[in-house]
């Protein structure tokens, strides 16, 4: 789960005289060797989550162009939830490596369809399936392309044999790093407890398609032109219906992932959509004016 934190200037202000006192007990203070600050908001929050994943926009933007499915996009998702830091090996819920039918069991599907989602994302290069050398699972795992998803920033080397694009560090010859221009992190308990609330793989999908060009002080979902994504524009980017994707945003607005409507410091923009923070966030600070627009996740 994330935290939330007010954000204040503090300045110094100077001091006259050496004392201070409480007018309600008459109680006097020395201050002749304290620094005396005055607290100032800034207007903006901070949200912090405990544990999550870093998303590359750039990777992702590739897929939705490539056409990746939206229920394959939501399962990578799902086996995501509990990786291993630093390995990107799929976990399930009691820590033991993913299978077909641990993954069918969280997502509340049958394993024939999920053995056909994940033939595709390894088809695609998100998913390696097999042994593992140095790890010590004597089975097959379940291991997500760091260059797409990942957790962690140092990464086991091992990973080199399985995706490219990594880069070595520096002084650590058995570790290696997959950096990103651009990024979101995606709350990981709280995208737990989203899956165990029953949400529908699609909404879900659609939700992540929005989210990989977010506006940095409010959070607001842009298209590729930088401008507040609608209905239309979303339903060129994931070529589906109009009135589709209109039924997946009323469904993610009821249930609390999205916010629509106009932002008196955007008016401009008219009506727009914005993000749950408490899921998908690019940066750690936002604007106090959406701090009350949503509810956790709890």
């Amino acid at each position: 789960m994330d935290t939330k934190k007010d954000e204040y200037n503090y300045t110094q202000l100077n001091i006259v005289g050496n004392k201070i006192v409480d007018i309600a007990t008459g109680e006097q203070f020395d201050i002749s060797n304290s620094t005396l600050l005055k607290k100032t908001s800034r207007g903006e929050f901070s949200v912090n989550y405990s544990s999550f994943n870093y998303i590359n926009n750039d990777k992702l933007r590739d897929l939705i162009a490539a056409g990746i499915k939206d229920v394959d996009l939501a399962l990578i998702l799902c086996m995501s939830l509990n990786l291993i830091e630093g390995q990107n090996i799929c976990l399930a819920e009691n820590d033991a490596p993913h299978s077909t039918a641990s993954i069918a069991n969280m997502i509340g599907q049958q394993q024939q369809p999920v053995k056909m989602k994940l033939n595709r994302l390894i088809d695609l290069d998100l998913l390696y399936y097999g042994h593992v050398k140095q790890i010590g699972y004597n089975r097959k795992v379940f291991v997500v392309n760091p260059n797409f998803l990942k957790k962690g920033k140092i990464f086991n080397i091992f990973l080199k044999e399985l995706f490219t694009g990594s880069t070595s560090i520096l002084g650590k010859p058995s570790k290696i790093s997959y950096k990103y221009n651009s990024y979101f992190h995606i709350d990981t308990s709280a995208l737990k407890n989203l899956i165990a609330s029953g949400i529908r793989q699609v909404d879900l999908a659609l939700f992540i398609f929005m989210s990989c060009n977010l506006e940095q002080d409010y959070n607001i979902c842009l298209d590729e032109k930088n401008k507040p994504h609608t209905s239309s524009s979303l339903s060129r980017l994931t070529n589906s219906s109009q009135q589709s994707i209109k039924s997946k945003l009323d469904m993610l607005v009821e249930k609390d992932l999205l916010h629509y409507g106009v932002l008196k410091e955007k008016k401009s923009y008219k009506k727009v959509y914005i993000a749950n923070f408490h899921l998908v966030k690019g940066k750690r600070n936002f604007k106090s004016v959406i701090k009350l627009l949503f509810n956790d996740f709890n």
